[in-house]
């Protein structure tokens, strides 16, 4: 499964409808605390399509199944990411697809950091940063940093 970069308005509903469908506790994993319909709806309006947010998904039957959302700060060569993948489709390699494209679009951009958040309690997300060699440290009692610095051949 080959991630695609959504890039249509019309994709801006399924994946407000790929978010909202995820259980409570999910929500919480991914955005670090608790989200509503109206919440995940002003954060895709607000980073949809705009310069320095690539939104990638990964497609089943032409229904979102993964996302990643990659921001890139070009100013400081620093990028962030967040990932969602469908609670039957985990443990498929899903996630480690989309954040080797999010890096491939970090590397294309000339990103040097990659900067990752997640609350301890994300297994999945801490995964993905151990197998990508990104650094891990904890800040506080809930919430896990990561990063990686990329080097590129002169």
């Amino acid at each position: 499964m080959k991630p695609i970069i959504l890039r249509r308005e019309s994709d801006k509903n399924r994946l407000k409808e790929h978010l909202n469908a995820f259980s409570e506790h999910d929500k919480y994993l991914r955005f670090g605390y608790s989200v509503n319909t109206s919440s995940i709806s002003k954060y895709i309006d607000s980073s949809y399509l705009k310069i320095n947010n690539i939104w990638l998904a990964v497609l089943e039957n032409d229904e979102i199944i993964a996302t990643s959302h990659v921001v890139i700060d070009p100013s400081s060569s620093l990028s962030e990411f967040g990932l969602t993948v469908n609670e039957s489709k985990r443990g498929l390699g899903i996630g480690k697809t989309l954040f080797e494209s999010g890096l491939n679009i970090c590397k294309e951009n000339k990103i040097k950091k990659i900067l990752l958040f997640c609350l301890r309690q994300n297994a999945a997300m801490r995964h993905i940063a151990t197998r990508f060699g990104l650094i891990s440290s904890t800040d506080g009692d809930n919430e896990v940093s990561a990063h990686i610095d990329l080097v590129y051949d002169i």
